[in-house]
């Protein structure tokens, strides 16, 4: 149940990495104009977004790498958040099952049980046909 349970928060979390994948910018700027580009997008987003970089090409090919090594972990997210998913829901379905299973047994032996312990006469009244339904029926 736990791993059938994480998948909700699990979701939150890859939807999140995928929204900051998606919505990352990568300014245009070219090598020619490198240092009037750093001018210009420091001063439209208050903060330096080539600080780091010494060439146009290399912080494009840094976003590049950034980009697609964030595309991955965003992907490996979904598959085991597949995992976790079906995995925790057969152990949850098996669990809840043999659990259903274990109680019905126990209601049937009582139930047993107590018609075993009945008169000879309890059954003159009551056909076995009916008792075996109401058996089915409640339990």
């Amino acid at each position: 149940a736990i791993l059938a349970g994480l998948v909700f928060p699990g979701w939150g979390v890859v939807f999140a990495f995928m929204i900051e994948l998606l919505f990352r910018p990568v300014f245009p700027c070219t090598d020619e104009t490198f240092d009037q580009d750093i001018i210009k997008w420091t001063e439209l987003t208050n903060f330096n977004v080539f600080e780091g970089y010494d060439t146009c090409q290399g912080y494009i090919d840094g976003n590049a790498d950034a980009i697609k090594t964030l595309s991955y972990n965003v992907s490996w997210g979904w598959l085991g958040l597949i995992a976790s998913t079906m995995i925790g829901n057969v152990l949850l379905f098996y669990g809840f099952g043999s659990a259903t299973e274990r109680m019905n047994k126990r209601v049937r032996d009582t139930i047993f049980t107590a018609l075993m312990r009945q008169d000879i006469g309890y059954y003159d009244t009551h056909s076995v046909g009916k008792l075996s339904t109401q058996i089915e029926d409640d339990a």
